[in-house]
C-alpha cells in the first residue's frame, strides 16, 4: 500500500454548511465579530515572529489612514486561545483573497522533514497554492534575508538566497488537513511541487 495516500482513509470531508457554520462561530480576538480577513500573514513564530507583527501593524495602519476595509490576518492576535489552532487558522487562510508568505532560509528548514510530520508554515504553502490554483486568492511572497556577522566587514546582510527545490522531497506532506488529500480535485501536489 502507497503510504502517501494512507491519511485519504481518516480524512473527514467538510461540507460547505458545516464549514459556514464554523466560521460563524469564529470571533476575531482583535478586529472583534468579524467572519472573515482579507489578508494573511504566513509565517514560522520562532524566526519571523518580529517582522510579520509590524507587518500585521503596518497593514492595521494602512487600513486606518486610507479606509481600505483589508482586514489583516495574524493569529497572534485574532486568534482565540483555547480554541482549536489548526482548524481556525485553516478557515482564515480559506477566506482570504491575499496571502502574504513570509519566507527566510530559517523558516523553510523543517519543510524537508514533512512527509513524516506535520509543518504548519508548509500547511499554509499548500492551502495557498490550492487556492491560487482556483483563482481563490493572490499569493505574494516576501523573501526575508538575515544580518550575519562577518569579522572583517562586521555585520552585514545576506540576501534570502535558499530555493535548492531538489532538497524537498516527491512525497506528500504528512497532514490531514492538507489540500492534495481531496481526492476529487485531482490537484495533488507533493511537497517538491508546493515549494516551486
Amino acid at each position: 500500500k502507497n503510504t502517501n495516500y494512507i491519511l485519504l482513509e481518516y480524512t473527514k470531508k467538510v461540507t460547505k454548511e458545516e464549514e459556514k457554520e464554523s466560521l460563524s462561530k469564529f470571533k476575531c480576538k482583535y478586529h472583534g465579530f468579524i467572519q472573515k480577513h482579507d489578508i494573511f500573514i504566513s509565517y514560522r513564530v520562532f524566526c519571523e515572529k518580529d517582522v510579520s507583527e509590524k507587518l500585521f501593524w503596518r497593514l492595521e495602519a494602512f487600513n486606518y489612514q486610507y479606509k481600505t476595509n483589508k482586514k489583516p490576518f495574524l493569529d497572534k492576535y485574532c486568534l482565540n486561545h483555547g480554541n482549536e489552532f489548526t482548524k481556525e487558522f485553516t478557515n482564515a487562510i480559506q477566506n482570504c483573497s491575499i496571502i502574504i508568505l513570509l519566507i527566510s532560509e530559517d523558516s523553510i528548514k523543517g519543510i524537508e522533514n514533512a512527509f513524516n510530520k506535520q509543518d504548519n508554515v508548509l500547511l499554509e504553502f499548500e492551502i495557498s497554492v490550492y487556492r491560487y490554483l482556483k483563482g481563490e486568492c493572490h499569493i505574494l511572497p516576501i523573501y526575508l534575508g538575515k544580518h550575519i556577522d562577518i569579522p572583517e566587514y562586521g555585520r552585514v546582510y545576506k540576501k534570502f538566497n535558499d530555493f535548492d527545490i531538489l532538497k524537498y522531497p516527491q512525497s506528500f506532506h504528512f497532514c490531514e488537513e492538507s489540500p492534495q488529500y481531496e481526492e476529487e480535485d485531482n490537484n495533488q501536489k507533493t511537497i517538491r511541487e508546493v515549494m516551486k
